[in-house]
């Protein structure tokens, strides 16, 4: 009973403190306040804008010294910004100098993936750095090289007026900046370039991991880009530009009538890493194999000017091999590449740069067959010929400018669209590259010989019977893995091999000569509780001499396994006199 009266006394009582709290205190504090309730207000430290960075630089000039021309932009906006490209330009390539290789250009038929292996853009976000790190790298003018002539090459390779905008762009990319400058630019206007970050002072920096180094790089550009974003759509907002640099980048739309130019803009600033260092190592790879890859191209009846793709693909890594499994100089996806090379547990065709150029020239035939254009055939070679006859039957025309400016797809998108003007940049700077790089000591071609293997033959032996290093074959025989070289390891007759020049017939002897020992050689089963010791004293040769005819790293063997008993070493006694 007591209880119960204590519990309605304690109801009673907070019943009535919210009525005194709503009728009669917060009705008068809102008469004191003229209506409004006291806030306390909250301090926050605004981070650095794009124009704060830009006007601690020296001074402007009064405007750029060229606009772009007017724009119509599209209605379809682009999501995504930087898309697939970004994400090719930092895989990393197996290299035979253990150095992490990056690309710009893009993998060949990605359309062939599932889509549960793709790599997810958003597998691995951007780590967010702090504003006093991003103040170390202040965005700087955009300085392009003068325009390039107008040079005219075959087979329709020409830069007209309408792809004159991402040709020079990607000119600039391969030849003006290097690998540790990022260039900020609208993604769909490549004559829109917001300014260059340096990281040259980043990759100095000793103290830190690549990894390290690449999360700083990606959350600084991140930064820079939402800074971006965040003065055009102030400027979508109806506000005017108030410092140099925000006029800048105002005077890039002035031309465009559409209202939502700003917002638009916005959804597609993306950053592109420089190539000009890559581009210059690609090119002195590629002196050891360029006038064959031409002379094949010839042969199979395809321009020798689209050898130049290679530097788009891969700049000429030969053991590049992208995430999406892409692989080799030419970036052939398995699917594609098991039509016209060889691939198995011994050998990856994609890694060898001529007959991957040949699998490369008769893909880029057939496209042609289809198309009856080469530069569709090239920009088929990235985004699918079927795409590119699509695209053609849409719009009604083969023109290479008008499908890359209207043709609007979902699996055409920016690594799509730029594939064949970075083509075309590609060959300006590859076949001009003394303009742009000076004289560059270029890798010789090598020459050698074919031979046809008559017989099972390990490869190690066969070297070591010509006295050869194993490291020529390899370097010869880029296809070949690492399995293929290994002493235990026997490669099937019919395979090609190369060998140093003029040795053809020393080495078809040598082969000839470790068939007859394989001939008279003897076996043995391992039985039953058996060791090497046992073996090799059954048959009075040296374990040692065991253990090397059947490329035994240890002594360990197991029952059932085929040896190989090698003869016993000939003692040979000089009679004295």
């Amino acid at each position: 009973m007591e209880k119960s009266i204590v519990t309605t006394f304690l109801v009673g009582c907070i019943t009535l403190g919210f009525f005194c709290l709503f009728s009669v205190y917060l009705p008068t504090q809102l008469k004191r306040s003229q209506g409004t309730l006291p806030v306390t207000t909250i301090s926050v430290n605004a981070s650095p804008t794009l124009t704060d960075v830009i006007n601690q630089l020296s001074p402007l000039p009064q405007g750029p010294e060229k606009l772009p021309a007017a724009m119509a932009f599209p209605t379809n906006e682009e999501s995504n910004a930087d898309e697939e490209m970004n994400s090719m330009m930092m895989e990393d390539f197996d290299d035979n100098a253990g150095e992490e290789i990056y690309y710009a250009g893009s993998k060949t038929h990605r359309s062939k993936i599932s889509k549960s292996k793709r790599v997810s853009k958003k597998a691995r976000p951007v780590k967010a750095v702090p504003p006093e790190v991003a103040n170390q790298y202040p965005l700087r003018i955009y300085e392009p090289l003068e325009e390039a002539l107008s040079r005219r090459y075959g087979h329709g390779f020409v830069v007209t007026e309408s792809l004159r905008a991402p040709f020079e762009f990607w000119r600039n990319v391969y030849a003006r900046y290097d690998f540790n400058r990022s260039v900020l630019h609208d993604n769909r206007y490549l004559d829109i370039v917001y300014g260059v970050l340096d990281f040259s002072k980043l990759d100095e920096n000793l103290t830190l991991s690549k990894e390290e180094k690449r999360a700083i790089r990606q959350g600084v550009e991140e930064r820079k880009k939402q800074e971006l974003r965040t003065m055009l759509l102030r400027f979508d907002n109806g506000e005017s530009p108030k410092t140099a640099g925000e006029h800048i980048v105002y005077r890039f739309f002035e031309k465009s009538s559409d209202p939502n130019k700003f917002r638009k803009a916005a959804e597609r600033v993306r950053s592109q890493w420089g190539q000009r260092d890559r581009f210059m190592a690609g090119l002195t790879r590629s002196g050891r194999y360029m006038p064959l890859m031409e002379e094949i191209f010839i042969r199979e009846g395809v321009p020798k000017e689209m050898t130049r793709l290679v530097f788009v693909e891969s700049m000429f890594t030969l053991n590049a091999i992208s995430k999406v499994a892409a692989g080799g100089p030419w970036q052939f996806m398995p699917g594609t590449a098991r039509g016209y090379m060889t691939m198995n547990e011994y050998v990856d065709e994609r890694r060898d740069p001529l007959i991957a150029a040949q699998a490369a020239a008769r893909l880029l035939l057939k496209n042609y067959s289809h198309v009856g254009s080469w530069p569709l055939a090239v920009n088929g070679y990235n985004t699918g010929i079927l795409r590119m006859v699509k695209a053609m039957q849409r719009l009604g025309t083969r023109d290479i400018g008008t499908i890359i400016h209207r043709f609007e797809d979902s699996g055409y998108q920016f690594a799509s669209r730029n594939f064949y003007p970075e083509f075309l940049a590609a060959l300006e700077v590859a076949d001009h590259y003394r303009g742009y790089f000076g004289n560059l000591e270029m890798q010789e071609p090598i020459p050698f010989d074919e031979i046809i293997l008559p017989y099972n033959t390990s490869l190690p032996k066969l070297a070591d019977t010509t006295g050869t290093d194993v490291n020529v074959l390899k370097d010869l025989n880029p296809a070949y893995n690492e399995r293929s070289f290994l002493s235990q390891t026997v490669v099937p007759r019919g395979y090609i091999v190369r060998v140093p020049h003029q040795q053809k017939v020393a080495f078809l002897t040598a082969l000839n000569t470790i068939q007859a020992e394989e001939r008279s050689a003897k076996w043995h089963m391992v039985g039953k509780g058996e060791s090497l010791k046992n073996i090799a004293n059954r048959y009075q040769i040296p374990i040692t001499l065991l253990k090397a005819a059947n490329g035994l790293l240890s002594h360990q063997i197991k029952q059932g396994q085929i040896l190989k008993i090698p003869s016993a070493p000939t003692e040979v006694v000089l009679e004295t006199r």
